[in-house]
């Protein structure tokens, strides 16, 4: 979620989230939503070419072409997420909401793993359970023992 495709873009506007120029971005179980560019009153998801394998997610896809190429892409059911925060882990994460679309809709055909294996831990490293969500965010997914987030006790 970020602003970067407007400053920079030789068209001036567009992908706030995926900005992609002269070749094709390949996305397999990725969540892209809630992403503006330079204070767009409007999500601008994604500009350009973009080939979906597995299961993907946006919230807004007027500015890209999605070419699908293995599994299915759609839209982000309305309310499926929270807003950016700490939500566990070392970072600031955007949860999934009870009833979201992209709740253990992953596939586990190449989704959940990656070339080292099964991918078993989310963006905050709480366990995957059960089919892997859509995006960096397991809903339903517990912490670690941990008593200090920084690490301190380790």
């Amino acid at each position: 979620m970020s602003d970067a495709g407007a400053q920079g873009s030789p068209t001036g506007a567009g992908g706030g989230g995926v900005f992609v120029i002269g070749s094709n971005l390949a996305i397999r179980n990725t969540l892209i939503a809630k992403n503006y560019t330079a204070d767009a009153p409007v999500p601008d998801d994604c500009r350009g070419k973009i080939g979906s394998y597995g299961r993907n997610l946006f919230g807004n896809t007027s500015g890209c072409t999605i070419a699908t190429q293995t599994g299915s892409w759609g839209l982000l059911s309305a309310g499926s997420l929270g807003s950016l925060g700490q939500h566990g882990g070392p970072t600031e994460t955007v949860p999934l909401l009870a009833g979201s679309n992209a709740i253990n809709a992953g596939t586990l055909d190449g989704g959940c793993l990656n070339e080292l294996g099964p991918i078993t831990r989310d963006q905050r490293d709480y366990a995957r359970v059960g089919a892997c969500d859509i995006g960096a965010f397991e809903f339903g997914a517990s912490g670690s023992s941990e008593i200090f987030r920084d690490g301190f006790e380790g």
